[in-house]
């Protein structure tokens, strides 16, 4: 029965080539560009990713608090434990370290703000500089940080102040996957448009063959199967060609990068550090997405065609 279903639905196509290559097209790129805004959230993701556990968090210490301060060497070790780089910086070598990456040798407060000069009175307090080398949920630093038995010892006022821009982070992440959506709805409902405009076409275009199949007794389901068919077929076929299209130009993009931003190398090595995350992406989730997309568009597809039948076929 379903081999005589999509038998049928072939043969529709065929007939109907002109109308079906054109439907076929747009799913095609519909199919393109959901790829396309599906890899935008898995850069997005990475990125907030590597941003909120690789940030490299500097803490004061408070005025009086030595680097040897029991609770500042506890800290350290559960900073440790989870799996953090603590350096731990004398008012002297934290001002060296700021001297040396401002390369301001006699008046370094204009930079930080906080220093008077190296030869005159050192205001800038120890400081405790946490590097995330094992990627360690930002969260649970800070949960560490902010334990308030370890408040005698630690001046929040700069950390807050980085805190504050991690986390400014998630909101502009949020904006940018609600952007992520309204994009795959608006690219699902071109599809849906697209097929239900064929399914409309094709009824009125074989109205006379429905009419005769009515007269001798045919049953709806007869009737309607070859237009779902022929919908799940573009779709199913627009995906898969979409698809690899999409798996092409992601093995190329080294090749092209490489040739079109010879001059720039800075731009160069983020858009190959681009392709370097989407390709191991593919590589490790090409049937999951491909699944998902084949489901997808199945589903606008019988869902379009099935409102066209509904609407259209009791006017034949």
């Amino acid at each position: 029965m379903i081999a005589r279903l999509f038998g049928s639905s072939w043969t529709s196509i065929a007939r109907n080539s002109l109308l079906s290559l054109g439907a076929f097209s747009v799913v095609l790129l519909v199919s393109f560009f959901l790829f396309v805004v599906n890899s935008g959230g898995v850069l997005l993701d990475r990125t907030v990713a590597d941003v909120q556990n690789n940030v490299e968090f500097t803490v004061f210490l408070k005025k009086g608090v030595s680097v040897d301060n029991a609770l500042v060497s506890e800290l350290k070790t559960g900073l440790t434990l989870l799996g953090t780089e603590v350096q731990l910086l004398t008012s002297k070598e934290a001002l060296d370290l700021v001297k040396a990456s401002t390369n301001i040798p006699d008046l370094i407060d204009q930079t930080v703000g906080v220093v008077q000069t190296y030869e005159g009175e050192n205001i800038l307090e120890p400081v405790m500089i946490i590097k995330n080398v094992a990627r360690v949920d930002a969260n649970r630093i800070t949960a560490l940080l902010k334990d308030p038995k370890f408040a005698p010892a630690i001046d929040f006022s700069y950390f807050d102040e980085q805190l504050s821009r991690v986390q400014n982070l998630s909101s502009v992440t949020t904006s940018a996957q609600v952007i992520f959506i309204v994009l795959y709805v608006l690219f699902l409902a071109i599809a849906s448009l697209i097929l239900f405009n064929t399914s409309r076409i094709l009824l009125f275009t074989r109205k006379d063959e429905i009419q005769i199949m009515q007269l001798v007794g045919a049953s709806r389901k007869t009737i309607e199967g070859p237009f779902y068919g022929e919908a799940i077929l573009l779709s199913v076929f627009g995906v898969l060609a979409a698809f690899l299209i999409f798996v092409l130009v992601l093995f190329q993009w080294h090749a092209v990068v490489a040739g079109a931003f010879s001059g720039t190398a800075g731009a160069q090595v983020m858009l190959l550090h681009v392709g370097d995350i989407l390709t191991t992406h593919v590589a490790n989730n090409a049937l999951v997405d491909l699944g998902k997309m084949l489901l997808l568009l199945a589903f606008v597809a019988v869902l379009s065609t099935w409102y066209a039948l509904r609407t259209y076929l009791p006017r034949i």
